[in-house]
């Protein structure tokens, strides 16, 4: 490479990194996004102890047990069958 070459390439270099750097990064513009959440998040209604109020409406419509079962402690996954058999045994409960 002649002087002159390397000397426009490192230019070229130059004035290609310095455009980069003008160009805002995406995530520069999250900061008011950040303060929008925050001022969101306090307005939560509070206990009157300042912890998030859970009192309301639950559903408990789900066959999601909040505890995993003894009987289930070794299975990872259940089939179509298996899951069958766990929900009718929940309704009985429940009943």
């Amino acid at each position: 490479m002649s002087r002159r070459s390397l000397s426009l390439s490192i230019g070229a270099v130059l004035v290609v990194t310095a455009a980069v750097l003008q160009v805002p990064v995406a995530g520069q513009g999250r900061a008011a996004a950040t303060k929008t959440t925050r001022v969101a998040t306090n307005s939560v209604p509070r206990t009157e102890w300042g912890q998030p109020d859970l009192r309301g409406i639950w559903d408990f419509g789900s066959a999601t047990p909040l505890q995993r079962p003894d009987a289930l402690a070794g299975k990872d996954f259940l089939t179509d069958e298996g899951a069958a058999a766990v929900e009718e045994q929940n309704s009985q409960n429940s009943e």
